[in-house]
C-alpha cells in the first residue's frame, strides 16, 4: 500500500504541467489497476486549504475535496490520540517536519506503509519509508 501525500491532489487539481500530469496518473492508477492507497483525514484538510486559498474558488475546493473521497481502494486513515502523540514525539527529533508533515509521517508509521507517493523533499531520507517525487 502506498501513502499518497496531500500535494499529489493539489497538484492533480492545480497543475497543467508534468507534475500534475504525473500526480493524476498515480490517481486514476488507485481506480483503474486496483492499487490500494490510503491518506490521512488531515488530507482532506490541506486540500482543501490551498486549493481555496490559491484559487479563491470554495466550490472547486469542495468538489475536489468529494472527488477525494470518491476514490475507490483509497483508505482515508483517521488522526487520533496516538498519531497525535507520535508526531510530536517526531518533530521534538526531526527539526525539518513541519506539524502536517509530522500527522502524516506518525499515520504512516502507525499504518506500516513503506512508501509515500509525495513531492515534499521533507520525507527524503526519513527512516522506515521511500519517497516517491512527482518528477
Amino acid at each position: 500500500m502506498e501513502y499518497i501525500d496531500a500535494n499529489v491532489f493539489i497538484f492533480a487539481c492545480l497543475n497543467d504541467g508534468s507534475k500534475g500530469d504525473v500526480a493524476r496518473t498515480y490517481l486514476r492508477e488507485i481506480v483503474e489497476v486496483n492499487k490500494r492507497a490510503a491518506t490521512s483525514a488531515l488530507t482532506i484538510d490541506e486540500v482543501f486549504h490551498v486549493i481555496w486559498k490559491k484559487t479563491s474558488d470554495r466550490s472547486l475546493a469542495v468538489r475536489e475535496c468529494e472527488r477525494i473521497l470518491k476514490i475507490s481502494n483509497l483508505e482515508i486513515l483517521p488522526m487520533d490520540k496516538h498519531i497525535i502523540q507520535v508526531s510530536i514525539t517526531l518533530l521534538k527529533e526531526n527539526a525539518k517536519l513541519d506539524p502536517r508533515d509530522a500527522i502524516h509521517y506518525a499515520t504512516i508509521i502507525k499504518h506500516e506503509i513503506k512508501e509515500i507517493i509525495s513531492d515534499d523533499k521533507d520525507f527524503e531520507g526519513i527512516s522506515g519509508i521511500k519517497r516517491i517525487s512527482l518528477d
